[in-house]
């Protein structure tokens, strides 16, 4: 479990931590910052110095959830499989590799039916990649699930995502 904080204290140790920097240290505050919590409350009087370090921080920050914007609905919820709980898109390596397949899986059923022997096996081959698409796809999502849950069937289930490929 984290250790739950206290705003005033963070902010008080960021103003003594930057404010042993400021090259005019004489100089009047410039603004006043006030922070009112369960645990208490506390006034700050910060000159330039503090506050442009501050603005600095605060624009330079980034979550540790942030993991990147869906290109398909613009969600800034992407999970850590890069997955897309809004519209279900897969982003990375991953994501890429099943976009692909599917592509393939597409082009393959919108062929002509009057296709020559080579096309036929072609399709053959489409047929069998849309068999591992729809299967593959469980298998795949099977191992991410085990790899979550810590489980020692992980490598195992994962191993049985390449013997599912025609």
């Amino acid at each position: 479990m984290t250790e739950p904080l206290d705003p005033a204290a963070v902010l008080a140790d960021f103003i003594e931590r930057v404010a042993h920097f400021d090259p005019v240290p004489e100089a009047a505050p410039v603004a006043v910052l006030g922070v009112r919590t369960a645990l208490g409350e506390a006034t700050f009087a910060v000159g330039d110095h503090v506050v442009r370090a501050m603005c600095r921080a605060l624009a330079s920050y980034r979550d540790p959830a942030d993991r990147g914007t869906c290109i398909q609905c613009g969600s800034r919820r992407l999970d850590e499989n890069l997955h897309c709980p809004e519209c279900g898109r897969l982003h990375g390596i991953l994501g890429e590799v099943i976009a692909r397949h599917a592509r393939r899986v597409a082009e393959a059923e919108t062929a002509p039916a009057d296709a020559t022997t080579d096309d036929a096996a072609a399709t053959d081959g489409a047929a069998a990649d849309a068999t591992f698409a729809t299967d593959g796809a469980a298998t795949v999502g099977a191992a991410f699930a085990s790899i979550e849950a810590g489980s020692a069937d992980a490598v195992a289930t994962a191993d049985a995502v390449g013997d599912q490929r025609p």
